[in-house]
């Protein structure tokens, strides 16, 4: 992969295929930038998660003091 998924350029030379180019390297790094913040959000999420599920009981849904109830199948 070289990151690089269309690297055509719009033919022509009208007043939008003209933008277009002249435009395309600054709308690729606003990109890029705006990704930036997007990962970091992920980041911290992905972290606070861990921390969560770090402290979580693991499937303890009684206290030690609540008797067991016995399984009845009809």
């Amino acid at each position: 992969m070289t990151g690089n998924a269309d690297n055509r350029q719009p033919s022509g030379d009208g007043p939008v295929a003209t933008t277009v180019r002249e435009s395309m390297s600054a709308i690729r790094m606003d990109f890029a930038q705006a990704n930036q913040w997007v990962f970091y959000g992920m980041a911290v999420a992905l972290g606070i998660g861990f921390l969560c599920a770090g402290r979580h009981p693991g499937g303890a849904a009684r206290t030690e003091k609540e008797p067991q109830k016995p399984l009845v199948r009809h």
